[in-house]
């Protein structure tokens, strides 16, 4: 039983570190108006120069609220050489990042890639979902694999009036009942 423990701690403790990217979301039951907020994280066990990535969603849901972003990243980036860049696209929102060969390679680590708000518009159901990512260096120009944690995250956007409709109608029935 000894051999057996030791082995299974051996197995756990010297597993590879593998490239992750994962996204996580806030909230998935929200009412119209509400924010909430995604993060999508980075675990990387080589170093990267080129990152970029897509969080695709109904944009007619959801509205991606820019002044809310925060990454990591923009603390590698040296604005003379190096790009940065997120957009609000017609699916969602895309992240793209590239060092110049003159810039040092952000190391291997565990990285907050994204970080922002969406504010839901209207009610309907629609699903978050992490696709075209792209993790590259000087040693993997063509990207190295990065798999995806959570990639697919489904998010319900209710009608904020249901409750309070009941609550003002109940109101109104004992106002009308108090008048007779």
């Amino acid at each position: 039983m000894k051999k057996l423990i030791v082995a299974l701690a051996f197995f756990v403790g010297f597993t590879a570190n593998a490239n992750m990217i994962t996204l996580e979301v806030s909230d998935t039951a929200v009412t119209v108006g509400d924010t909430i907020q995604v993060t999508v994280l980075g675990s990387f066990s080589e170093e990267f120069d080129t990152l970029s990535f897509e969080v695709d969603f109904d944009t007619s849901a959801l509205t991606f609220v820019g002044s809310s972003l925060y990454s990591e990243l923009t603390a590698y980036v040296d604005p003379t050489w190096d790009s940065f860049s997120v957009a609000s696209n017609s699916f969602g929102v895309s992240l793209a990042l590239v060092l110049d060969l003159l810039s040092f390679p952000i190391t291997a680590g565990d990285y907050v890639l994204a970080q922002f708000d969406l504010t839901a518009n209207s009610d309907s159901y629609t699903s978050l979902s992490l696709t075209n990512q792209l993790v590259a260096s000087v040693n993997y120009p063509n990207g190295f694999e990065a798999d995806v944690v959570g990639g697919t995250q489904s998010i319900a956007v209710s009608a904020p009036s249901a409750l309070s409709l009941f609550a003002v109608s109940l109101l109104a029935f004992a106002g009308f009942r108090r008048k007779a």
